[in-house]
This record gives structure tokens, C-alpha cells and sequence, in this order.
């Protein structure tokens, strides 16, 4: 048997490189996340996202901390009220002239009503005097 050697055939203009594949083989930056599923997230992009937010999420943990120990300073430092002893309610006025039924509309039937004197908040709110000399 003979062996037929075949010429190279030239190649259709179909064949061609396009534009398109053309820019679909140029290198793309590497990015942090990549939506396609044959090419992997940059490590070094992931690192810093990370690292980032767990800077933002310490700075928060530390913003709350401080508020919540401010809170904690106001409430040490706050006096109970002396009319009230810190309950922040008081006997109603409609049990002075009560003759044993206690109730009214403005303490809604129960005999009790705010404070007059912290405004219902059971610690002593102190009120600003200015004194001046003549």
C-alpha cells in the first residue's frame, strides 16, 4: 500500500481570529471576587477585604463598649429621687380626699401617678440656679 501525503489545506476566513477572541485572550487584572467559576478569588484581595472589615467590625464593638460604660457612669452617679425614693411614682392627689376608694381619672384608677418631682425617671434631676450679687 501507498501512503498519500496530503498538502496543508489553507484555512477558511471563518477560521480567523475576531476582535472578539482576540480580547477574550487578553490577561484580565485580578480581582477580589471573579463571578466565573473557572477562575479562583485573588487571595491577597480576600485578605484585605477581611482584614478591613474586621477593622470596622472592632471599631464598633469598641463604640458600643464605651457607650454602654457611659450609660453605666450616669446611672452610678444619678441620686434617687427623694420624693419618690427612686420609684418614680407617688401617691395620687385623689387619695388625700379619698374615703377609702382610691381612683381617679387623671392616675387612671390605680392611686398612683408620676412623680412631680423627677418627672416619672426616679433619679434626682438637680435644677440650675443662678445667683447673682447686688
Amino acid at each position: 500500500m501507498q501512503q498519500v501525503h496530503s498538502l496543508p489545506r489553507p484555512r477558511p476566513a471563518a477560521a480567523c481570529p475576531s476582535r472578539r477572541r482576540a480580547a477574550a485572550l487578553r490577561v484580565q487584572p485580578p480581582r477580589a471576587f471573579s463571578v466565573g467559576a473557572a477562575s479562583s478569588p485573588d487571595p491577597s484581595g480576600l485578605l484585605s477585604l477581611a482584614l478591613s472589615a474586621s477593622a470596622l467590625f472592632g471599631g464598633l464593638l469598641l463604640l458600643q463598649k464605651l457607650a454602654a460604660e457611659e450609660r453605666l457612669e450616669q446611672q452610678r452617679a444619678a441620686r434617687p429621687c427623694p420624693s419618690c425614693q427612686g420609684r418614680g411614682v407617688e401617691p395620687c392627689v385623689c387619695n388625700r380626699w379619698s374615703d377609702g376608694d382610691a381612683g381617679c381619672a387623671s392616675c387612671n384608677r390605680t392611686g398612683l401617678m408620676r412623680c412631680r418631682s423627677c418627672g416619672g425617671g426616679g433619679t434626682a434631676v438637680p435644677i440650675k440656679a443662678t445667683l447673682t450679687r447686688h
